[in-house]
């Protein structure tokens, strides 16, 4: 398993206005709908094609709807991309919405 943070770990990085990139993998229709302030939108099928825009000197943090698709994608850009600065965000964005933004109807 790769490197997993929690949903209440990003909101402190972007709260100290740390350098990230958060990265939505979700498709362009769910990003345009709800996505966290600041992310960018690669999604899943088109990560390999766009490994270029995914930066190696700060820290990356992929997220998904729940969590689980940013994992396994992680694990391919860790062991055969060799990026050794990706994170997976425990729950995605169904639990940061849950967590900080009430107004979302969670789905």
């Amino acid at each position: 398993m790769g490197r997993i943070v929690t949903v209440f770990e990003l909101k402190d990085k972007i709260d100290r206005k740390d350098e990230i990139m958060i990265i939505d993998m979700r498709d362009p229709e769910d990003f345009e709908d709800y996505h966290i302030t600041g992310s960018v939108n690669i999604p899943k099928e088109k990560i390999k094609d766009n490994i270029h825009l995914i930066s190696r000197d700060i820290p990356v943090y992929m997220v998904c709807k729940y969590g689980q698709k940013s994992e396994s994608v992680n694990s391919t850009l860790r062991n055969d991309h060799h990026f050794k600065n990706i994170f997976s965000i425990l729950g995605g964005v169904y639990e940061w919405a849950k967590e900080f933004d009430p107004s979302v109807e969670i789905w």
